[in-house]
């Protein structure tokens, strides 16, 4: 992916970005909740289809890829709105693997999260109080952990997972 693509994608998801994984789980209305959007194999290949569908319709479509900018949004409806509403290709693409938009920001938000502290687990530190991961998540994402940074990078996302 080109510098140029890689960047309009990262501006495309910074709607979900925004939101940050502790505010999502106060938003959501508590902070020890389990995983809003379970990770699984059926939730992860609808996940990966719609993700390939959105970075090659935002190739297509650069100037849909000033979707959410750097706002803050109070949860993940809220940013699916702004992220989607004004831009019709944009939901249809996330549409098509099957999630809407407001659970295609959710689960991007619970990879996030659960890249960040993997590698934490993974040394056999305790989860973080709060966070709503369960060692099942945990182990979902280390089978998967190739196919996972892959779909986050080519959404813009994940730059930091482990």
């Amino acid at each position: 992916m080109t510098n140029r693509n890689s960047q309009i994608l990262i501006t495309a998801v910074g709607a979900l970005l925004a939101i940050g994984a502790p505010d999502l789980a106060r938003a959501q209305g508590g902070s020890a909740r389990p995983t809003p959007f379970p990770l699984n194999n059926g939730n992860f290949a609808n996940y990966t289809k719609a993700s390939d569908n959105l970075a090659a319709y935002m190739k297509q479509h650069p100037g849909d890829a000033r979707v959410g900018g750097n706002e803050s949004y109070d949860n993940a409806d809220a940013a699916a709105k702004a992220m989607c509403d004004p831009h019709p290709g944009v939901k249809q693409a996330i549409a098509s693997g099957g999630l809407s938009c407001s659970e295609y920001i959710t689960f991007t938000m619970e990879l996030e999260k659960i890249a960040g502290v993997a590698p934490l687990a993974k040394i056999g530190h305790p989860m973080p109080a709060g966070m709503g991961i369960s060692p099942s998540d945990i182990e979902f994402y280390n089978q998967h952990t190739p196919e996972i940074k892959r779909v986050l990078a080519e959404i813009g996302a994940g730059d930091d997972a482990q």
